[in-house]
């Protein structure tokens, strides 16, 4: 959208990006070289964190290529979390989806990564998830109950 009709603010968005590029052109990002090229998929959500930006979760994903962070991303969810498992599993989604992008990424120049992909999370609800739901999980039905509780308020005139 910005490329095909850019504002003025994003002009000078990228003026600034470009001054500070120039200026430190002798930075970057360094890794060791090793014999084979190991990637980790890192994710995360705070549920509900900032409140006073909103209810709304934020996603965290980091991608790192032999310790060196390759994806780096966080994004507002689009929809209010009724349960932190909830938040997580949609970080934990993202997540998939980001580290699928980063395997076709490598593989089309020649790094070949291992599969299955491994994501890390740091919430039990998101690793049973990940694990494979158990009839036991406190997770079971949190979204169909979404889609029920929506219904109900509807039928209500309440929204």
């Amino acid at each position: 959208m910005y490329n095909k009709a850019p504002t003025v603010g994003a002009r000078k968005a990228v003026d600034q990006i470009m001054v500070y590029l120039a200026s430190h052109a002798d930075e970057g990002l360094q890794g060791p070289v090793l014999p084979t090229t190991s990637f980790e998929v890192y994710s995360d959500s705070d549920h509900a964190g900032d409140r006073s930006l909103g209810l709304r979760s934020h996603t965290g994903v980091v991608i790192l290529c032999n310790g060196v962070p390759v994806h780096w991303r966080s994004k507002k969810q689009p929809v209010t979390s009724i349960s932190s498992a909830a938040a997580e599993i949609y970080a934990l989604a993202e997540a998939a989806r980001d580290a699928r992008l980063n395997a076709w990424h490598a593989e089309e120049m020649g790094i070949q990564r291992p599969k299955p992909i491994e994501i890390h999370v740091d919430n039990a609800a998101g690793i049973s998830f990940q694990a494979k739901m158990n009839p036991d999980t406190k997770l079971k039905g949190v979204y169909d109950l979404r889609w029920q509780w929506v219904q109900e308020l509807q039928n209500r005139n309440l929204i």
